[in-house]
Formats: structure tokens, C-alpha cells, sequence
């Protein structure tokens, strides 16, 4: 069995994630949907009225399949535009990226996400 999909493995985020809200943290930094059983919409839906999310979007999550000099711009609108879209309502949302920006990322796909992030982020959120 793949290690990344087993049972005992997809559980250990959301361990993590039950913890910090109950030690009194509000604000777990990276929340990485790349992670095994880490289904965004998900975890606003079951924790979004307990925690902030911070990030949820992560410029390496696209490049497992991807090339970063290759990644296209419509593409990296769209992903963030979706983030923003499920973590976004009510509040309780940091948006940035997971990981620091990587030495070859191209600056226009910075720039678009920056641009998207402008014409999405602004409340209220546009379904």
C-alpha cells in the first residue's frame, strides 16, 4: 500500500489540526492542501469557524505535475481564485503562500498571482 494513502497517514494532519485548536492556537501556519487527506473545502467547512488559515495555497503544489518555468498563467488565476473562493467566506483567511517563493519562479506568474489575488481577494467575496 502507498504510504501516503494510508488510513493512519491521511489522519495525522487532522490530529494536528484538533490539537492546535485545542491548545488555543487560532492560526496554523502552512495549511499545505497538497498534504494526504487535506481536502480544502473540507477543512473550512469542519474548521472554519475555529481557525484562520493561513496560506492554503502553495506555489510548489502545481509543479509536482508541472514544470515551474512552464506553469500557465490562466492556470495559477484559477487555482488562486478557487483558494480564495473556499477559504475566504467568513472570514478567517491569510492569503499567502505556504512556502517561500523558489528562484525559478517567473516573475510574470508572481505578478499574476498578485493581480489575481487583487481582483478576487476584495470582501465580498465574489462567488
Amino acid at each position: 500500500m502507498d504510504s501516503t494513502r494510508s488510513p493512519r497517514r491521511q489522519n495525522r494532519i487532522e490530529r494536528l489540526i484538533k490539537g492546535f485548536i485545542e491548545a488555543g492556537f487560532d492560526i496554523p501556519n502552512p495549511v499545505q492542501t497538497s498534504a494526504a487527506n487535506m481536502d480544502p473545502q473540507r477543512f473550512k467547512s469542519k474548521y472554519g469557524e475555529k481557525i484562520t488559515f493561513w496560506a492554503a495555497w502553495i506555489l510548489s503544489e502545481p509543479y509536482r505535475l508541472v514544470p515551474p518555468t512552464r506553469l500557465n498563467p490562466t492556470r495559477l488565476k484559477k487555482e488562486v481564485c478557487e483558494r480564495i473562493q473556499i477559504f475566504a467566506p467568513g472570514g478567517g483567511f491569510v492569503f499567502n503562500t505556504v512556502h517561500n517563493v523558489q528562484p525559478k519562479i517567473p516573475i510574470k506568474n508572481i505578478l499574476v498571482i498578485y493581480e489575481a489575488f487583487q481582483e478576487y481577494g476584495a470582501y465580498p467575496i465574489q462567488r
